[in-house]
């Protein structure tokens, strides 16, 4: 930035290796975890499902969990002379960033998927409701914590370009940064529709889990619309020359991700969760610091529009009961 003084030769090198060996450790726990995906026939699938979960898995979900705990307190509290996430965002605006308190919503996911790896590291019994929900939610958690790091490491570079930078030169930090909050949010997906298949008793497991899922794929939901808002400015040439049709569309897209889940999940943990993220990304949408008058009542559309959704289907569910 314009004043400060450049970093040490030590920090570069530093940083430099730390980017690097944070990437090839989540790759590895990603491969791992892709090694432990149920592979043939239907009945296979639905076998390693209720079976006991492995000790791979169990690690990988340990060492994935660490492994974004640490990342996001670097860029969190800015260790190391790392820039901190505020920085950054500030440095980039979009005109659909949602405003700061938006993001203490991780608070809530670190907390429920750490409940969630707490109940993958003890033992389970084979065809338990517990090991059919850590069988569901490990591979998939474990490929999102990697694309989320992916994302956090990738975006570091956008401490070293300036809107004045040519296009391709934003685009090689922005456009991987989008498709690795998209491939998150798709791992998140798949976490979901895992556990709406899990049958079992109601446990207090479920609940952490299926919200901690939930949670973190809707906000995913918004946040890879911002990624590509910020793609779509480079395009532009800056914030201010980006037509607001597209982020329009893109708080469009996030208000239809809530109201898909309401009707793929209902309105147990998955949906409202996922369906209530989306809400809370919107509701923040409206007092983001630059986002226009006309995002801003897109948004206010698409929290009304999700909320209706919800009483609708809670309308319908309650006719049903009394039939």
């Amino acid at each position: 930035a314009p004043g400060c003084s450049p970093p040490s030769p030590f920090l570069t090198r530093f940083s430099a290796d730390f980017d690097l060996l944070c990437l090839l450790s989540s790759l590895l726990v990603a491969a791992l975890a892709a090694r432990t995906r149920p592979m043939g026939s239907r009945e296979n699938q639905e076998a390693a499902a209720s079976g006991t979960p492995s000790m791979l898995l169990r690690g990988c979900m340990l060492g994935g969990y660490g492994s974004l705990i640490v990342v996001n307190y670097i860029f969190g509290k800015g260790a190391y002379g790392v820039p901190t996430n505020s920085v950054l965002s500030a440095r980039w605006p979009s005109s659909i960033t949602p405003s700061g308190y938006a993001f203490a919503i991780w608070g809530v996911i670190f907390a429920l998927q750490g409940g969630g790896v707490m109940l993958a590291v003890l033992p389970a019994k084979e065809g338990s409701t517990r090991a059919r929900l850590v069988n569901a939610i490990g591979a998939p958690w474990i490929r999102m914590w990697f694309f989320e790091n992916a994302w956090q490491l990738w975006f570091w570079g956008a401490a070293s370009i300036s809107p004045s930078d040519p296009t391709s030169k934003q685009l090689s930090v922005f456009l991987p940064c989008s498709v690795f909050l998209w491939a998150a949010f798709q791992n998140g997906f798949e976490a979901c529709s895992r556990l709406s298949d899990v049958c079992g008793d109601p446990c207090i497991a479920g609940a952490v889990v299926k919200l901690g899922s939930a949670l973190n794929t809707g906000w995913l939901s918004a946040a890879s619309c911002i990624g590509t808002c910020l793609v779509g400015q480079s395009l532009f040439g800056g914030i201010n020359k980006t037509p607001s049709a597209l982020p329009i569309m893109l708080a469009t897209t996030a208000t239809m991700g809530g109201v898909f889940s309401l009707n793929r999940f209902g309105l147990g943990f998955l949906g409202l969760g996922w369906a209530g993220a989306a809400a809370w990304a919107l509701q923040a949408v409206r007092f983001g610091p630059n986002v226009p008058p006309s995002v801003r009542g897109a948004a206010l559309i698409g929290l009304v529009t999700v909320g209706g959704s919800s009483v609708v289907h809670g309308t319908i569910r309650h006719f049903k009961k009394r039939e």
